[in-house]
């Protein structure tokens, strides 16, 4: 005999496989309604911006973004991110910036958005439930839960930094030049 009313679980089951079908594939949705951004981004020029941005393949595959100052760039980088990771849990990502005091905020933002009840519903076992889970977590990198103890999903670097073999998947270059190293023989 068919059933009537569908288990709680099946209901679920089919609300978080469709979240997945509506979230996953665009940054601009996942930014807005999973990571609480929706107050800053606009359509369709957000909307197109956002698809642009993921519409890439791993290897030698470069954009250029230039946003100018106050548009959100700090909440594009840190949702792009949050959202590659959410796609792709075994991706390794490297965010270099001129200065690493620059950095560490984005850091803290990313895994702040990672936190968020909406991402851990949306990618079970992706994320971690508590930052203090991680076993490799200080202010310039950390670990997803699937990766080794000692690979970081995500680094933070600066000028004086040595990513040298570390094969990243994606990796997002912001605000290499500053006042503070503009002079600077490395650059």
């Amino acid at each position: 005999m068919p059933r009537l009313v569908e288990e709680p679980e099946d209901a679920e089951a089919q609300a978080l496989s469709k979240a997945q079908g509506i979230y996953l594939p665009s940054l601009y949705d996942y930014g807005c309604d999973i990571l609480g951004d929706a107050g800053y981004w606009h359509e369709p020029l957000h909307r197109s911006i956002a698809e642009w941005m993921t519409n890439w393949k791993p290897g030698r595959y470069v954009k250029l973004l230039v946003i100018p100052r106050e548009h959100g760039k700090p909440s594009w980088t840190a949702n792009l991110i949050v959202h590659t990771s959410a796609n792709h849990p075994d991706f390794r990502v490297l965010n270099a910036h001129a200065l690493i005091k620059l950095g560490t905020g984005a850091c803290r933002s990313i895994k702040n958005k990672m936190a968020k009840p909406l991402a851990h519903w949306l990618t079970p076992g992706v994320f971690w439930d508590k930052t203090s889970d991680s076993p490799l977590w200080p202010q310039d990198q950390f670990a997803l839960p699937h990766s080794e103890q000692h690979t970081p999903s995500f680094t933070l670097s600066s000028e004086n930094s040595n990513t040298t073999g570390q094969h990243y998947n994606l990796v997002i270059l912001d605000d290499l030049v500053h006042k503070d190293n503009v002079t600077s023989k490395e650059l």
